[in-house]
Parts: structure tokens; C-alpha cells; sequence
């Protein structure tokens, strides 16, 4: 397998040449085109740039939620847990530490991952639902993997 590495302006920074039998290439995450082809209120992978209050930092009557939003690294030990689903099938995988150099990488593939992405999405919209966000015993179960959510801080 051939892999280009881009820089931040997508310049072919390297290329990789990589054994495998099988593989699965999940691209890069990248902003919205409508939003990133605005010149101004994104950064370079067309993520939007908010303050504390959501607004963007260029046009501050332009607000902006979800995964469109440019979230800074706010420390070198954030964790990840993924179930990545496939339809019938998928992968589920934890990287403790999500960026680089990472300690601890495991994962997982079947059918199960589907039917855990489906529950997933149900106990999430009854989170949603009550307001009960960040329940003890979630806090618990993620503490064993090493998972804890990050602090806020206060402004």
C-alpha cells in the first residue's frame, strides 16, 4: 500500500510504502466544504474556529457545534474509545494515548460492533433526553480502560 502523508496546506509532505495482507483506510477527518470554502472562519482542515461561547472567532454572529468544530489538543494523554460501524459488521478500538506515541492500541472486529454502535446511540439519546450526561457509574466502567473525561476550567 502506498500512503501520502500531507502537511496542513495538503502538500505531499511523504510518501509511505506499506506491507499488508488487508487493510481498511480510514482518511483523515476534515471539516464542511461550505464552511471551510469561506475564506477566514476555518482552520486549514476546514474546522471551524469558535471562542468559549461557540461563535466563531472572525464572524462572531456564526455559531458552530458537532464534529465541524476545530477542538485544540488540550493535553498529549487525551484516550479514545471507537466503534466504528460498517452495516452489518465493524471495528471497535481503544487508543490510550490518541495522539502519538501510544502506549496502549487495541481492537476488535464483527458483527458485535454494529449491534454495540446501535445500543451506543440509544443509551446516548437517553442521556441526551434525561440530562444525565456524565452518569457515576459510566465515570467508573471508563476509569478501568484508563478513560476519564477532561476538566473543564472555569472562565
Amino acid at each position: 500500500m502506498r500512503v501520502q502523508e500531507l502537511d496542513d496546506s495538503g502538500v505531499l509532505k511523504k510518501e509511505h510504502k506499506l506491507p499488508f495482507d488487508f487493510s481498511a483506510v480510514i482518511p483523515a477527518f476534515k471539516g464542511v466544504d461550505a464552511a471551510a470554502a469561506v475564506p477566514g472562519p476555518c482552520n486549514p482542515r476546514g474546522f471551524v474556529l469558535i471562542d468559549k461561547h461557540q461563535r466563531n472567532t472572525k464572524y462572531l454572529k456564526i455559531f458552530s457545534v458537532g464534529v465541524c468544530v476545530a477542538i485544540p489538543p488540550v493535553e498529549a494523554t487525551w484516550k479514545a474509545i471507537c466503534l466504528a460501524d460498517f452495516g452489518d459488521t465493524g471495528v471497535a478500538f481503544v487508543a490510550l494515548t490518541q495522539i502519538p506515541p501510544r502506549n496502549v492500541t487495541w481492537s476488535r472486529k464483527g458483527k458485535w460492533v454494529h449491534l454495540a454502535k446501535i445500543e451506543f446511540e440509544k443509551y446516548l439519546m437517553r442521556k441526551v433526553r434525561t440530562g444525565s450526561l456524565t452518569p457515576v457509574y459510566e465515570t467508573d466502567v471508563l476509569k478501568a480502560p484508563g478513560v476519564v473525561s477532561l476538566k473543564r476550567r472555569a472562565s
